[in-house]
């Protein structure tokens, strides 16, 4: 019979000991292992990959829509026959300069002097190798959001120290899947201030559904730097004040790239892929397109059978792909339309802007679409009526955690706030593996661990909230099937022993960020089949800095067998 684990059975309820005490177990547990398994690491070199030959034309095929690739800096070196793989270098000097996406200057992050940041295009089973140095004035992360990354290079606190400002680190990330994804800052709120692109994984085989390919990253903005007006809100003398501190000013498509050149040109008589992600900081959206027929085909980077809606919720670390037909020539091919945003408001999010409208034309010569400018205030797209193509189902779980969320005052899951660990939990994990099996959770500190002890295990979490507000739920490593969401009326409240997976006739999405409704829950259940210490967080900056997150401390066992590359140590000034 499966062994399930209530809160305080899993460690998730808060101990009655004070951080001194719990930090003694730790020191006692961890330190002189963490000391020996440092002194013991062997230079990890990675293994040489034969790779095909190409150039950055042949890897980063340009169109029209395509023209923000990013390529390589140096092509991929000839192989010995095999044609699997291209490894794609790329160099981000992350920098401040000044910008005015919105009309209003104010500090931005750059890459090599650019902003924003340009997408990065590749195909599947290549390797991104993205070297990083920061001229910013604060330490960074960078997370592959959504990608299968290796427990090294995930960009997380639960993984690495970070990058400090002068000094480079090099990411060396596998692309598993096809689909939309996020290369992302992990620090700071740096990622709301332009340190975010879309990253685009293309199968190898192309069988296409569409013509023309456009992609739209879609966030709030502030006239200010997320580390001061998050401190003003956090800091603000009354709940109004920090209301006004944390709402945005206004949505934007590209960070402004594409309204200040006036709009997207449309090709008539063309099927055209809009791949949209959301990188906001505290609002959620709902998108549509004017005058044009939309249907989701990709979720989160899982492909889904097409699927009509006129309008789709999307919170912050979501993506969609939808295709929509353009006009055949001379039929409506003569009028503007919108891909239009809508910025969700509530009882705490008070955007002075909520509607934001990106100009789509077939000529430049068109008159305006007339359609009145109405606000979406729920989406038509109900996600759990969307089929994965993928039939896989996962089985019944062996693990189960609930997180209860309560809001309020405390941001943390089952009233325990996370706390940034100075030594990263994958280390302490490894130190503690061999002496205690790594089983016990106090022996991790203050990072929420929740304890998967076997390798493969299914593991279902249930997220429950009282908040009056959703929430965007992401899970590092892992894809995660959407069992369950609720519904808000009428309000349901999670059953707990109830496999909600079994009366559904298909497979349940696929998904690694999941909106938890407001006052509901969602069950989601996931493989364990990568050992490593990965964060399911809030992906709102300012929830997440305030302890909105948990450790998914995976196969603590298989975990003896890692070795830590020296660069990684480096960060941490350890030799």
């Amino acid at each position: 019979m499966a062994a399930f684990s209530d809160p305080e059975e899993a460690g998730l309820i808060a101990k009655e000991k004070s951080a001194s005490d719990r930090w003694q177990k730790v020191a006692k547990i961890a330190k002189p292992a963490l000391v020996l398994f440092l002194a013991g690491i062997i230079i990890v070199t990675i293994a040489a990959t034969r790779i095909k030959h190409s150039t950055a034309s042949d890897s980063y095929a340009l169109s029209d829509s395509d023209s923000d690739q990013l390529p390589p800096t140096s092509s991929s070196n000839p192989a010995d026959g095999d044609t699997s793989q291209s490894i794609h270098r790329i160099s981000w000097n992350l920098s401040w300069i000044q910008a005015a996406p919105d009309g209003f200057s104010r500090p931005v992050i750059a890459s090599n002097g650019v902003f924003p940041i340009p997408k990065v295009t590749t195909t599947v089973g290549d390797t991104i190798q993205l070297t990083v140095t920061n001229s910013l004035d604060t330490p960074i992360l960078i997370h592959f959001h959504g990608t299968k990354n290796s427990i090294n290079y995930d960009g997380s606190p639960a993984t690495q120290c970070a990058i400090l400002p002068t000094a480079t680190f090099t990411y060396v990330v596998d692309m598993v899947y096809e689909g939309t994804y996020l290369i992302h800052g992990h620090t700071a709120g740096l990622q709301t201030d332009g340190l975010a692109a879309m990253l685009i994984v293309k199968p190898v085989e192309r069988v296409s559904l569409y013509d023309r390919e456009l992609s739209f990253l879609i966030s709030d903005w502030f006239h200010e730097e997320y580390i001061k007006w998050s401190a003003k809100s956090m800091n603000a003398v009354n709940h109004t004040h920090s209301i006004l501190a944390h709402s945005p000013v206004s949505g934007l498509v590209n960070f402004g790239r594409e309204m200040a050149e006036g709009g997207v040109k449309l090709e008539a008589g063309k099927v055209f892929r809009i791949r949209i992600a959301c990188m906001a900081a505290q609002a959620g959206f709902f998108f549509s397109v004017d005058g044009h027929d939309m249907s989701v085909i990709e979720v989160d980077g899982a492909s889904v059978e097409p699927l009509h809606a006129d309008s789709i919720e999307i919170g912050s670390g979501q993506r969609y792909s939808i295709l929509i037909q353009t006009k055949p020539s001379g039929n409506g091919t003569n009028m503007n339309y919108n891909f239009r945003l809508t910025m969700q408001t509530s009882e705490f999010v008070h955007p002075q802007h909520p509607l934001t409208l990106l100009k789509l034309y077939y000529d430049t010569s068109s008159v305006d679409f007339f359609k009145p400018l109405k606000t979406y205030t729920s989406g038509t797209l109900d996600e759990l009526k969307l089929i994965p193509t993928s039939k896989t189902r996962l089985g019944l779980p062996s693990v189960r955690f609930v997180l209860d969320f309560t809001g309020g005052g405390n941001l943390g899951f089952n009233h325990t706030i996370y706390t940034t660990p100075s030594i990263p939990t994958l280390y302490t994990a490894l130190a503690i593996g061999a002496t205690a099996g790594g089983l016990d959770s106090t022996g991790y500190g203050d990072v929420n661990p929740l304890v998967v002890p076997e390798l493969d295990s299914i593991v279902e979490i249930v997220v429950t909230s009282r908040d009056a507000d959703p929430h965007p739920v992401h899970l590092h490593g892992h894809r995660f099937q959407v069992v369950y969401a609720s519904v808000e009326t009428p309000m349901e409240k999670y059953i707990p022993g109830w496999d909600y997976d079994s009366t559904k006739k298909n497979p349940s999405l696929w998904r690694d960020t999941v909106m938890v409704p407001a006052k509901g829950f969602v069950v989601l259940r996931f493989k364990a089949d990568s050992p490593g210490a990965w964060l399911l967080h809030c992906h709102l900056p300012m929830h997440s800095d305030l302890g909105m997150a948990v450790t998914v401390v995976e196969a603590p066992k298989e975990m003896a067998k890692f070795k830590i590359p020296p660069a990684n140590l480096a960060l941490c000034n350890y030799k």
